[in-house]
């Protein structure tokens, strides 16, 4: 019974993981201008200064190249594979409940979500200064320049430090997707994968 327990916990930490870790992908809230009417995401953003603000929000572009900055590229792509190997692992998992051959490689494939997820993260606070607003000053005709899509904090932003602009909702959600992933791990490793060794030994 209890170790029923542990296997529906852990299958439950790897779902919901995988629920916030799509949810946070998708979403244009990673980063939040100080006045609130301007965010950006990995995909998406929010700018009332080019365009209406409502979902499904804008995409960047076409093209990867159109992501604001290497690092934000780099952390879309490696978002992009760690949220798809998590709904299937996700779905996988609720398998593994009755077939205890998939145990493990829902196991492993926990630890790659992990590493992904937190290397996301890690490439867009790296990033924080490719999303910086340039510093603007009148033309010779009076007019004002105005942002790209997504330069939305400070001048001042640099890698891990941001101005006029904060961490928005998605980026919380990436972070506590990465926890789930982390104690899914955890648990797979101390209480799920002894079991499934024990319980194939016995039947050699």
């Amino acid at each position: 019974m209890a170790q029923t327990a542990i296997k529906l916990f852990w299958v439950s930490m790897i779902c919901m993981s995988a629920v916030l870790t799509l949810t946070a992908f998708v979403s244009p809230h990673w980063i939040v201008s100080s006045g609130g009417n301007a965010t950006c995401g990995l995909i998406k953003f929010c700018n009332t200064d080019v365009g209406d603000c409502v979902f499904p929000y804008d995409n960047y572009g076409d093209n990867i190249q159109d992501i604001p900055g290497v690092y934000w590229q780099s952390a879309a792509t490696t978002a992009c594979f760690g949220a798809g190997i998590a709904a299937l692992t996700s779905i996988t998992a609720v398998f593994a409940l009755c077939f205890r051959t998939l145990i493990s490689a829902v196991y492993y494939a926990t630890w790659v979500i992990a590493f992904l997820l937190f290397a996301a993260m890690a490439l867009v606070v790296a990033g924080f200064g490719e999303i910086r607003a340039p510093e603007v000053s009148n033309t010779t005709n009076n007019t004002v320049l105005q942002p790209d899509s997504c330069q939305i904090c400070g001048p001042s932003t640099s890698a891990f430090n941001l101005e006029e602009c904060e961490i928005g909702l998605s980026f919380i959600l990436a972070v506590l997707s990465t926890a789930m992933a982390m104690v899914a791990c955890v648990v797979g490793r101390v209480f799920v994968m002894p079991a499934v060794d024990e319980l194939d030994y016995k039947s050699s």
